[in-house]
């Protein structure tokens, strides 16, 4: 994909600012600007870019468990990620529903698994959202964020009276989906109507109480009334309510596509949208939600009368906004980052609370984006499952470049479309090859992965980064297969598609380390050990290999001053057998830093031998998967949970580790 740059934001950008809390890296203290990963690319200024808390999202389906057709707590909380998202909260209209204990857990063990996101279950109001007999709301309170019954309104008013009375008790909110199904669906009537109801039920009950997807003035007014009266009411609206309305998609939806403005509530008309403006500039609606609701192909392929219901949302929304409100100057940065972030986070009680983008960087929660990126909506490129999308086609400004979760990256931006040239592939050993490629590249650690397109696919796993410089990078490949074959054939000055950066990489780190690599990992420790001598650290190095004839890097190891330990299985070069016996011989205990790089059964050996207590950093290499995500992440599982490791390995922390 190409990115088209533009010259920054206009000059008038005073009420974009306004309070200033949200601010440029570059205008940021320096101590806490260090404290900021790579951002993994490296064609334009980082420092240009914003930081933000991480976004918080209250309405969020993920489909999971029941319909994993349509989307995966995976690949939503990815496509969440990657629309700044740290938090979300997702919707009950689950198999099984989440109405007791036993059908919740089957939710929550699939987030621990996949989610790499923090991801906040609302439990059901009644059984099966049936409306019929309520759920099990005390034993699941402790477990969930709150109870809904959304995709549906409650229609029983004794049930939705027994409801507020018992979630009041356990100081639970309803996040209420207002539809009364006496009205048409596409009304006004369904939506107000039942949410007048409902506000009733509040000055009864006093329970706290969140409307979602508000889409009427009428609800507008009834929840100003309700609010100027202290009732505990919260509601929120989505980006498309708050960017479209009917006259603006009459003709769009008489196309053939036209099942991508299909959702409920339906889009309504031009002054229902600008009473929703109005009340999120005064204060009345408290947050803006996605709605994020994915379908198949299938599904939403109908045409308007019969596609389903629901748009995906999670990839556009702040890009939307930040468009057609920012820009057009109806509301400001900072009031659009609070209703995304700062106040949905403090009425649900999640996130880190920070409200400022130091705030952000201490609390280890945050986005950055870089706000001058102008591109147009292709839902090709979303990491959803869902498609569906009213703002496919839109030329908007905003691009995530990052987001980050306890400090460590979740999700970051990956530019396919790195060109590089062939500037050295050469044969150095038995079935080992030197490659040098020139361009950009964005690797800033030794450890770091690259992938390559030879010629008409990407290698099915990529090649870990022997050493760089800010013009090239040097990688280490053996011949093992078809893809592999080809690339051995390609010569000086051909150009190549290059996948980079991917992966963590080691941290230059320790006064005594010692570097272990068996065969291409030796290359990776060969790059690991040029940094430590650059920062003034000479470390030990050993490398494995099956045969002396396949040993490489002697010589560039004793240029660096290295203390060099070869083992082989055959016997020919060094010590006969694994890197295993010759850290048998060593003192272990004298070294307070220990890499490695190799296959995950090396390594928990190598994890063995290490004195207890030792601090360590291992790359599962054999584990990096394909670097387009399409792998589960290391077989081993990590404090973080087993997540994706192109997304943030292949390098974790001896002490995260659980073998």
């Amino acid at each position: 994909m190409m990115y088209k740059r533009k010259d920054g934001l206009r000059k008038d950008c005073a009420i974009i600012m306004k309070d200033n809390r949200y601010r440029k890296i570059e205008e940021i203290d320096i101590a806490l600007r260090e404290g900021i990963p790579s951002p993994g690319v490296s064609d334009f200024d980082f420092n240009s870019c914003f930081v933000f808390p991480g976004f918080t999202d209250v309405h969020v389906h993920l489909r999971e468990p029941g319909f994993l057709f349509k989307e995966t707590i995976g690949t939503g909380s990815e496509a969440a990620a990657a629309g700044g998202f740290t938090n979300i909260v997702t919707m009950p209209n689950l198999n099984p529903c989440p109405d007791s204990i036993e059908n919740l857990q089957v939710q929550t063990e699939a987030i621990k698994e996949k989610g790499i996101v923090n991801i906040f279950p609302a439990g059901a109001i009644s059984k099966g959202e049936k409306g019929e007999e309520l759920a099990d709301i005390r034993e699941l309170s402790e477990h969930v964020i709150g109870f809904s019954d959304d995709g549906r309104g409650v229609m029983s008013e004794n049930l939705m009276r027994e409801a507020m009375i018992t979630a009041k008790a356990l100081n639970k909110p309803i996040i209420a989906h207002c539809e009364d199904e006496n009205f048409p669906r596409e009304s006004s009537e369904a939506e107000y109507m039942q949410l007048k109801r409902d506000l009733d039920l509040v000055r009864e009950t006093g329970c706290r109480y969140h409307l979602c997807h508000m889409s009427t003035k009428e609800s507008v007014e009834l929840i100003r009334e309700a609010k100027s009266e202290g009732l505990p009411v919260t509601c929120e609206t989505a980006p498309h309510y708050l960017v479209l309305d009917s006259e603006l998609i009459k003709d769009e939806i008489l196309r053939e596509d036209g099942g991508r403005f299909k959702m409920n509530p339906p889009i309504k008309e031009p002054e229902d949208r600008r009473a929703l403006i109005e009340a999120i500039k005064d204060g009345t609606i408290d947050m803006i939600a996605t709605d994020h609701a994915p379908h198949t192909a299938e599904e939403k392929s109908k045409g308007f009368r019969d596609s389903a219901f629901g748009i995906v949302g999670l990839e556009t929304a702040f890009p939307i906004l930040y468009t057609e409100l920012v820009l057009k100057e109806i509301i400001s940065l900072d009031e659009l980052v609070d209703l995304m972030s700062v106040k949905p986070a403090e009425i649900f009680g999640i996130g880190t609370g920070a409200g400022t983008s130091e705030e952000a960087i201490a609390s280890g929660e945050y986005t950055i984006w870089d706000l001058d990126e102008e591109y147009e909506v292709n839902p090709d490129e979303f990491l959803t499952m869902g498609r569906s999308t009213p703002f496919e086609g839109r030329t908007v400004k905003g691009r995530n470049i990052m987001t980050v979760i306890d400090s460590k990256p979740v999700w970051r931006r990956q530019s396919l479309d790195c060109k590089m040239t062939i500037t050295e592939n050469t044969g150095i050993s038995e079935g080992f090859y030197k490659l040098t490629l020139r361009g950009n590249h964005g690797i800033t650690k030794a450890g770091q992965f690259i992938n390559i397109k030879v010629p008409e696919h990407y290698l099915r796993r990529p090649l870990s980064v022997c050493d760089f410089t800010k013009e090239e990078v040097t990688v280490i490949y053996k011949v093992v297969g078809s893809g592999t074959e080809k690339l051995a054939k390609m010569t000086e000055g051909e150009k190549l598609d290059v996948l980079s950066p991917l992966g963590n990489g080691f941290t230059v780190t320790g006064k005594k380390p010692l570097l272990i690599g068996g065969a291409a990992g030796a290359a990776t420790m060969y790059g690991l050990c040029r940094k430590y001598v650059e920062a003034g650290i000479r470390p030990t190095v050993v490398a494995g290999f099956r045969t002396g004839n396949q040993v490489f890097y002697v010589d560039e190891f004793a240029a660096l001053g290295a203390e060099l330990h070869i083992a082989t299985e055959d016997g020919s070069q060094g010590t006969k057998g694994f890197v295993t016996d010759v850290l048998r011989n060593l003192r272990t205990d004298e070294f307070d830093m220990f890499c490695a790089c190799g296959p995950e059964m090396m390594l928990k050996v190598i994890d063995e031998v290490m004195p207890e207590g030792a601090d360590g950093q291992l790359s599962f290499e054999e584990r990096m998967g394909c670097g387009f995500g399409a792998c589960m992440g290391c077989s081993c599982e990590t404090k973080y949970g087993n997540k994706r490791i192109c997304k943030e390995g292949p390098v974790m922390d001896r002490r995260e580790i659980i073998w």
